[in-house]
């Protein structure tokens, strides 16, 4: 229900930075937030938001704000 395992790499001019969504914590008890958060220091826009689904699917954003919260939904199987 939370994309877990999608790999989700973001790139905004010289940097580029990977992240997988994942329902590890850092407790026994506990789950990770589903919310991925990448730190872009100054950039205004991303140039490119790739992800890996799962299933194997792949789909990329183009010029996305880079300071916004942006909800992408899991593709139906």
């Amino acid at each position: 229900p939370f994309a877990i395992g999608a790999r989700v790499t973001v790139s905004a001019g010289d940097r580029s930075q990977t992240r997988e969504v994942s329902a590890d914590g850092p407790g026994p008890f506990s789950a990770s937030d589903p919310q991925l958060l990448f730190g872009l220091g100054s950039a205004t826009q991303l140039d490119t938001l790739e992800i890996r689904w799962p299933g194997g699917r792949t789909e990329i954003f183009n010029d996305l704000c880079s300071h916004c919260t942006i909800r992408i939904e899991a593709p139906a199987p």
